[in-house]
C-alpha cells in the first residue's frame, strides 16, 4: 500500500516476454528458470503441446502480478528492457548483493519485463535544529535547500507555519484554492508526542505535478521563536510511498515522549 512502483506496468501497460526453446529444454525446467507457476506458463501457451516441445518454438513467459510482500520502508520496481540486477543496483545506490538477497527468489539470468522487484532502502537521519526535529529518510535523496531532500522516487519537505490553531494550520496547507491533495483528501487524526496532529494523504484527483505529496501537521509543544516571530506548527510534507517511514521515526528534539502513533 506504501511501496513506490516503478516502470511500464505500473500504469498498466501490458507487456509480453517470450521464450526460443533450446535443446533439452521442457515446461517444467523454463517455469523453474523464471520462478513462475508450471501451470501459468502452460495456460500462456495452449497451442503448444509440452509433450512434443522443440527447439525454436517461441513460448509467452506469463509475468506475476505485482508483489505486495516488499517490507515497509522498500520500494517496488517493475523491470524494464535491458535491465539486469546489476543496472538496477547501480540506478539506486544499492550493493548488488543487498538486491539479490531482497529478491531470492528470483532468477538473475531469467528477468522478465514488468516483473516486479523489492528494492530495500536505507535510511539517513535528518536533523533540523531550527525547527526542533528530527526523522529518518532514505539515503539516496539529495539536498535541495536546507528543508527539502529528494530523489527519484520520492522526497520530503518540513518547515513552520504561525496559525494559532490546528484547523487553521490544516485549512492553510490542504484547503487552497488549487487543490494541492485533490479534492476529497483523507485527513486523519494522529497524535505526535502528546499533541493532537493531522495526517493528510492526497485523494485521487490530486495534481500529478505534486508527486504524490501528503502531508503531517503537528504543534510544537512551546510555540517556536524565529527571527522574532511566533511558529505554532510544524509541516512535514513528502510524499506518499514513504511518508509512513518517515513519520514512524519522526520527533521532537525538546521532548523525550513516544513518536507519531495513529
Amino acid at each position: 500500500m506504501f511501496n513506490q512502483e516503478y516502470g511500464p506496468q505500473a500504469s498498466g501497460q501490458e507487456t509480453v516476454n517470450t521464450y526460443t526453446v533450446e535443446q533439452g529444454d521442457t515446461f517444467y525446467f523454463i517455469a523453474c528458470f523464471y520462478n513462475i507457476v508450471l501451470d501459468d506458463l502452460l495456460e500462456a501457451n495452449p497451442w503448444v503441446d509440452p509433450d512434443t516441445l522443440a527447439p525454436g518454438q517461441v513460448l509467452r513467459i506469463p509475468v506475476s502480478l505485482p508483489s505486495a510482500n516488499c517490507p515497509l520502508g522498500a520500494n517496488t520496481y517493475f523491470v524494464q528492457k535491458g535491465d539486469t540486477f546489476f543496472s538496477i543496483s547501480k540506478k539506486f545506490g544499492i550493493s548488488l548483493s543487498t538486491l539479490l538477497r531482497a529478491n531470492a527468489g528470483i532468477n538473475p539470468d531469467g528477468l522478465l519485463i514488468g516483473q516486479s522487484l523489492c528494492i530495500p532502502t536505507t535510511w539517513s537521519i535528518y536533523r533540523n535544529e531550527t525547527l526542533g526535529a528530527a526523522f529518518s529518510y532514505p539515503f539516496r535523496w539529495r539536498r535541495i535547500d536546507p528543508s527539502r531532500y529528494a530523489g527519484i522516487d520520492g522526497f520530503f519537505e518540513i518547515f513552520c507555519v504561525a496559525e494559532e490553531t490546528l484547523e487553521e494550520a490544516c485549512k492553510t496547507e490542504v484547503f487552497h484554492k488549487h487543490k494541492p491533495y485533490g479534492s476529497m483528501p483523507e485527513i486523519t487524526t494522529v497524535t505526535v508526542q502528546g499533541r493532537t496532529s493531522r495526517l493528510v494523504y492526497p485523494s485521487e484527483d490530486q495534481p500529478h505535478e505534486m508527486r504524490g505529496q501528503a502531508v503531517l501537521i503537528t504543534g510544537y509543544a512551546v510555540p517556536l521563536l524565529v527571527s522574532g516571530a511566533l511558529y505554532h506548527y510544524l509541516v512535514l510534507r513528502a510524499d506518499k510511498e514513504h511518508m509512513r517511514g518517515i513519520i514512524h521515526s519522526f520527533r521532537f528534539l525538546t521532548s523525550e515522549t513516544a513518536p507519531l502513533t495513529e
